[in-house]
């Protein structure tokens, strides 16, 4: 049988506890909400700003300030539950509507709290909390007997919060501030002490502004490279051309006469030397002046008059040549003159432009530690004026936040009583759907509990497992017609149906295997207990015995009332020469004998009949059917036993224990002995 089968099975049968838990939980409590107070619900709507909470400020202060956001939305709801079931809040609202007890008193906050619509069957007012599918929005509700009453206590609340809300929010911010305050004054003592250290340095090192100063050295050194290193062009490119010259005027001797008549003259050595001087001095000015500065001018222009003044005395020296010379030669001689002395100019300015360069370094190099020193202060002092500024603000904002209420609580409507049309509970919808759900859920609980606590033989293989000793002799199952029309079924047409005497014939078949494959004459059927089906299997095989032509005796030894008449006395104790034939009786069945062994002959127990197997072996039947009681109520199951060729233990499928089968089997004998189990399903 499948797991399905055998469920479906269950609930067949055990229908009538189904039904009837259905019926106590559904009706029970649907009937108690007529007589019940009806309860109204009126709700009022607060938003919670979870990730945008701002501060309400002025129009003029900045957007972001007072700005923060909450990181976990469930621990959000948590807080704002709490806060809300605050019993400082509530005891405002509890005080303010003379919400009373039984007693007269006001009403403990705790028990002012409703958790669902359930707890409303032992409370009329109450207040409850519940978060709105978006998140942000927590709704408070209100219940009261009266829509007006909701109203008034849902209002209360909402205010009372607000207010409690907004305590809480200006004692954190006091609290910042007083700790912001004394953090204020250590960092203005922070702050004066690395201004003084700033100002030490500076003036020991006679400095005003070390960035700039420090960067006019810098443009400075690095004018005064390019100056010597265009210098040094100028050098190559003289001495290039002062080597030209000289080979052209090697190859003209009159040129060579005159130049030595030049290189003696006293005025030209004079104007050569005025020349290098001012270049020399041009070369220092150029680090801290450009070309076009006025004593630079000034100066180009001396040189250019000192030069002019060589060439003019080139010429008069020349003059007095007794050869004649054209223009060129002149012109030679000036060049040759003029790229001397620009080589000395230039030679004397190199010198000068790496004296210059030199001292630039020393004073970058000494500048540079003073320039460490000082960014270590400044650093220390900026990360000081920013916490200080930062303070500063801080303090300026929560003097605005005490006289502000918090913007991230929003009361978004009021509850209105003219809104309600209907009470909110009882719901008698609500109320039979969840009774029925409950009643089917308790139904099945109780029908699985009882399956579970049922210790009964269920199936054969089950039975098998356990008593692997003793053969088993199972019948199939037989239903009475008519089980739902409520009509009955008669013995004798039961009797005649198919599957019973196919039962009949599965137990002789059985009983015939226990005995070695004939047909016991004499066969035993007793209980395992009361009331398991015992006289109605053991009849059915009598009857059916007799149906095919066998001549059956059907004996009765099961408990019956006896019957009594006045003046009339038990028999003895023990009774010799009983005759058995005397009280058996032809029942409607040919070949049927039967024999109700207590009724008819008022002996109460078959034992006192000494010489009853006797009498039995001696009659003239094909076949002994003997039904006795069960062994836990009689001991003729055990005196039966012993002259019987087999024995029937007869168990109730699904309603005789195991362990009431295994005592009785523990009595009537070992597993040798010619005992069977029959499992009986009619």
């Amino acid at each position: 049988m499948s797991s399905l089968d055998r469920f479906i099975e269950i609930v067949r049968r055990r229908k009538y506890l189904i039904i009837a838990s259905v019926l106590i939980f559904a009706l029970i409590p649907l009937v108690l909400s007529f007589f019940y107070k009806p309860v109204y619900k009126a709700s009022s709507h607060m938003r919670i700003l979870l990730h945008e909470t701002q501060t309400q400020f002025p129009v003029d202060m900045p957007d972001r300030i007072g700005a923060f956001e909450y990181a976990d939305k469930n621990k959000v709801d948590n807080t704002f539950f709490a806060m809300l079931k605050n019993p400082k809040s509530l005891k405002q609202v509890i005080a303010a509507l003379g919400i009373k007890d039984k007693q007269g008193r006001p009403v403990n906050p705790g028990k002012f709290l409703v958790s669902n619509d359930f707890s409303l069957f032992f409370k009329q007012e109450g207040i409850g909390v519940d978060v709105v599918e978006s998140g942000e929005v927590i709704e408070l509700i209100a219940y009261s007997h009266s829509p007006k009453r909701a109203e008034e206590i849902a209002n209360a609340t909402v205010d009372s919060f607000t207010e409690l809300y907004a305590d809480i929010f200006r004692n954190e911010a006091k609290i910042a501030q007083k700790a912001m305050s004394e953090r204020l004054a250590k960092m203005e003592e922070e702050l004066g002490r690395v201004e003084r250290k700033r100002y030490e340095l500076l003036k020991a090192n006679s400095l005003v502004d070390i960035t700039t100063e420090l960067d006019q050295v810098l443009k400075q050194h690095y004018s005064y490279v390019d100056l010597l290193n265009q210098n040094g062009r100028s050098i190559e490119e003289g001495k290039k051309s002062l080597r030209e010259i000289e080979a052209t005027i090697k190859k003209i001797p009159e040129l060579q006469t005159s130049d030595k008549v030049i290189e003696r003259n006293p005025l030209i050595d004079d104007y050569k030397k005025q020349i290098v001087t001012l270049e020399a001095t041009i070369a220092k000015m150029k680090g801290e002046r450009t070309e076009q500065h006025p004593e630079i001018v000034t100066t180009r222009k001396q040189i250019e008059e000192l030069r002019q003044a060589i060439h003019e005395e080139i010429d008069r020296l020349l003059s007095n040549e007794t050869f004649s010379r054209n223009s060129y030669y002149t012109d030679l001689e000036k060049r040759l003159w003029d790229t001397k002395i620009n080589l000395e100019v230039y030679n004397t300015t190199g010198e000068v432009l790496r004296k210059l360069i030199r001292s630039t370094q020393d004073r970058m190099f000494g500048m540079k530690e003073v320039e460490l020193q000082i960014k270590g202060i400044d650093r220390e002092q900026s990360a000081l004026s920013t916490e200080y500024s930062s303070i500063i603000k801080g303090l300026v904002l929560i003097e605005v936040l005490l006289k502000m209420k918090p913007s991230n609580l929003v009361v978004l409507n009021y509850a209105d009583a003219s809104l309600i049309q209907a009470p909110h509970f009882p719901n008698r919808k609500k109320f039979l759907a969840l009774s029925v759900f409950l009643g089917l859920t308790m139904g099945f609980a109780l029908v699985l509990l009882e399956e579970y606590s049922d210790k009964s033989l269920r199936d054969l293989a089950e039975a098998g497992r356990l008593l692997p000793s003793r053969p088993l002799l199972g019948l199939p199952e037989v239903r009475k017609k008519g089980f739902f029309s409520g009509k009955g079924e008669s013995f004798d047409a039961l009797m005649e149906r198919e599957e019973v005497r196919r039962a009949a014939w599965n137990i002789i078949s059985g009983a015939a295997a226990l005995t070695g494959g004939k047909l016991p004459r004499s066969l035993l059927f007793t209980g395992a207990e009361p009331k398991v089906g015992t006289t109605t299997a053991a009849y059915v095989v009598a009857r059916e015995l007799a149906l095919q032509g066998k001549r059956v005796f059907f004996f009765n030894i099961s408990s019956r009332e006896i019957r009594r008449e006045e003046g009339k006395k038990d028999a003895l104790p023990a009774v010799k020469g009983f005759p058995l034939k005397r009280y058996v009786f032809e029942s409607g069945v040919p070949g049927l004998s039967v024999l109700d062994f207590r009724r008819e002959t008022g002996i109460g127990s078959a034992a006192l009949v000494e010489d009853l197997a006797e009498q039995l072996r001696q009659m003239d039947y094909d076949c002994i059917i003997m039904d006795s009681d069960a062994l836990s109520t009689s001991n003729d199951s055990l005196f039966a036993a012993r002259f019987a060729e087999a024995v029937l233990v007869v168990a109730r499928f699904r309603g005789t224990p195991m362990d009431s089968i295994e005592a009785v089997l523990g009595h009537l004998g070992g597993p040798g002995s010619k005992v069977a189990v029959l499992v009986n399903r009619i």
